[in-house]
């Protein structure tokens, strides 16, 4: 998971300070990708359901409920978006 999670921040997507990274899906499961993203400066908006502490301590500016709020009605001007 961290090469792949490093693979796509650096590699793809030039993941850079200042940047808008959102990681759809689950993030509290791609910890690493939030880690990673927040190491760069970039400012990170997940979703998760009942992880939403975790998310939060993993570094996440911002923590969605996907369960109660759909994600295209409240992210939007995002860089890079991760969708696992």
């Amino acid at each position: 998971m961290t090469l792949t999670a490093w693979q796509a921040l650096d590699g793809a997507v030039n993941l850079t300070k200042g940047r808008r990274f959102s990681f759809m899906q689950q993030p509290a499961g791609g910890h690493i990708a939030v880690q990673l993203a927040k190491l760069r400066g970039a400012k990170v908006i997940g979703t998760a359901s009942v992880n939403l502490d975790l998310l939060r301590d993993l570094g996440a500016d911002e923590a969605i409920n996907y369960s109660t709020t759909s994600f295209e009605n409240v992210v939007h001007n995002v860089d890079v978006v991760l969708d696992t």
